[in-house]
């Protein structure tokens, strides 16, 4: 895809909330994922689903800024670290990335294609429960989901800003691969 690794995801979003940290400035992250990818796998194959995953990451690099770091997070997910980034210029950078998706016709096997995403913005410092980089990722993860479940090709933001409001549990064993060193 050209675009970062897990692993190296990793190790740039630690970069990145040390430094919100150290001097106080905002960090964002972006989850993408691509709507039923499975189905566009099933019925075109792998080889077409490997070439709309190129084409999202083209996509996703080109709807982003020059100082945020794309990455693929895994299969059809991927997510964008937007350093010194407020709220409302993450849910701008994860729109433009949405809508040029929308309206972009992917070529899969020579047949085009219309292929949606949907996204999940979260941001440090951003309200009560976003306290940690792992805190962060959980609730970028459940604003994609929220977003998934509100009909798909959307962005949605984590909601974390009342009393008593929670950063859910992370929904499967893969996204708990993340956690702060001790």
């Amino acid at each position: 895809t050209g675009l970062y690794n897990f692993r190296e995801f990793q190790r740039r979003l630690k970069a990145e909330w040390s430094r919100a940290e150290r001097y106080g400035v905002p960090l964002s992250l972006v989850f993408f994922d691509l709507d039923h990818f499975k189905e566009i796998n099933d019925t075109l194959g792998h080889p077409a689903g490997d070439k709309i995953l190129a084409e999202f990451s083209m996509l996703a690099t080109g709807g982003a800024r020059a100082n945020d770091i794309a990455a693929r997070y895994g299969g059809e997910e991927f997510a964008v670290i937007l350093p010194h980034t407020e709220l409302e210029m993450a849910l701008r950078v994860a729109e433009r990335i949405r809508r040029a998706v929308d309206a972009f016709t992917f070529n899969a096997d020579e047949k085009p294609i219309h292929v949606t995403v949907s996204g999940g913005v979260a941001t440090y410092p951003g309200g009560k429960g976003i306290d940690s980089m792992d805190a962060l990722v959980r609730s970028a993860d459940a604003a994609l989901y929220r977003a998934k479940d509100e009909g798909r090709n959307r962005v949605v933001v984590c909601d974390t800003g009342g009393p008593g409001s929670a950063i859910p549990k992370p929904r499967s064993w893969r996204r708990t691969r993340f956690t702060e060193p001790s």
